[in-house]
């Protein structure tokens, strides 16, 4: 296999390789860079590859080209490509500080040249992006609890579906807050819970490491379930979570969490 595909889960690597030859052949010099993130740059089984296509423009026929090559290469479970030029890219690092700090965390380029190194992102802007969408997730949880409470399979499928969220959300919220942001998707969560617990409580117990570690596990279940009873506690976590980034203002005392005992009650 191509040193390129270094890094990528085991099963990810034919189905990059197939669709690296596919986008080339169908873009051939409007091609810049292929970036793969996600479940694929991790051991996750029943993995989704996540993929940044950079060409030298987005038009139509860039578009089909795109598509065209997903249909051929029969790659599996591909999400929607991301499809932007580099300039693009780089004035959008504003707008979707989030999405493109995790691409940049855990991206691999397989195919072409991009210095993802170069993609900083500005905390501000994470903070806020955190806090609303982390806000839109506590409204959706009510929501969900409201008209599916009983139904616990509907509730477990929303669960898995809304998983990658939060590992993205988290690996934003712990750059914000001074914390160290590598890691798999599961180590990211139980830094994030710990954190969580820390701010909230002053200890360090593993409550919220334990329920979003549960939620990020409902993925790889063939039939998810989820009670209720849970997704209150999950929307609850949610809000604590929320308090939290709403705080954090960039000062060293409250980026670290130390010497702040009026953050929980």
């Amino acid at each position: 296999m191509d040193r390129t595909f270094q890094g990528l889960a085991e099963w990810a690597k034919e189905p990059v390789s197939k669709l690296t030859a596919e986008l080339a052949a169908g873009l051939g010099e409007r091609l810049v860079a292929v970036v793969v993130s996600g479940d694929a740059t991790e051991e996750e089984p029943n993995g989704v590859l996540s993929l940044l296509v950079v060409t030298t423009r987005v038009d139509g026929g860039v578009l089909e080209s795109v598509g065209a090559a997903l249909s051929k290469a029969r790659a599996g479970r591909v999400e929607p490509p991301l499809v932007m030029t580099e300039d693009e890219i780089r004035r959008s690092l504003d707008s979707w500080p989030v999405e493109f700090l995790s691409i940049s965390a855990r991206g691999k380029v397989v195919t072409g040249s991009l210095d993802l190194a170069s993609m900083p992102v500005d905390e501000a802007g994470l903070r806020l992006q955190c806090e609303r969408e982390l806000r839109g997730l506590v409204i959706h949880c009510r929501f969900a609890y409201l008209a599916s409470r009983k139904d616990e399979t509907r509730l477990g499928e929303m669960v898995a579906g809304g998983a990658t969220k939060l590992v993205v959300l988290a690996r934003a919220t712990l750059k914000v807050a001074g914390q160290a942001t590598e890691g798999s998707s599961t180590e990211v969560l139980k830094r994030l819970g710990t954190w969580l617990s820390t701010v909230k409580s002053g200890r360090g117990d593993s409550g919220s490491a334990e329920l979003l570690a549960d939620a990020w596990a409902q993925r790889n279940q063939k039939r998810p379930r989820w009670s209720g009873e849970r997704l209150l506690a999950l929307a609850d976590l949610l809000e604590r979570w929320v308090d939290a980034v709403d705080r954090l203002d960039g000062t060293a005392g409250e980026r670290s969490g130390a010497g702040n005992p009026g953050w929980g009650n």
